[in-house]
C-alpha cells in the first residue's frame, strides 16, 4: 500500500472515515516514528495492526470509536514511547467523555 516511500517518518491520516487498522497496514514505511489516525471510525486494532514498525515511537488516536479498554502491549512495539487517545464513550453526555490520555508503554 506504501511502497516506494521509505524514508517517510511521520503519516497523518486524520479525518478519513477510517473503521479499522488492518494487520501489517504500514509494515514497508520502516522509517515511520509517528502515526495520526485521529478523528476517524476506528472501533479496534488489531494484534498486528502496528507491526514491522521498529522506528515507530508515537501513535495518536483522537476522537476514534475504540474503548478505554485497549491493551496496547499486545498491539505495539517496544520503540513507542506513547499513545495518546481521547475518545467519548456516549456522544450524548459529555461528562463521560474521557479526558486526553497520554500512555507511556512500559513493558
Amino acid at each position: 500500500m506504501f511502497k516506494g516511500l521509505d524514508n517517510l517518518s511521520k503519516i497523518y491520516l486524520n479525518n478519513n472515515n477510517l473503521k479499522s487498522v488492518p494487520d501489517y497496514t504500514f509494515q514497508s514505511l520502516k522509517s515511520l516514528s509517528e502515526i495520526r489516525l485521529n478523528n476517524n471510525q476506528i472501533e479496534k486494532l488489531d494484534k498486528n495492526s502496528f507491526s514491522g514498525l521498529d522506528s515507530l515511537q508515537s501513535i495518536w488516536l483522537h476522537n476514534n470509536k475504540l474503548s478505554d479498554q485497549i491493551e496496547f502491549r499486545l498491539i505495539i512495539s517496544e520503540t513507542v514511547k506513547f499513545v495518546s487517545f481521547k475518545t467519548s464513550l456516549n456522544s450524548e453526555d459529555p461528562a463521560n467523555d474521557l479526558d486526553l490520555v497520554t500512555r507511556k508503554v512500559i513493558f
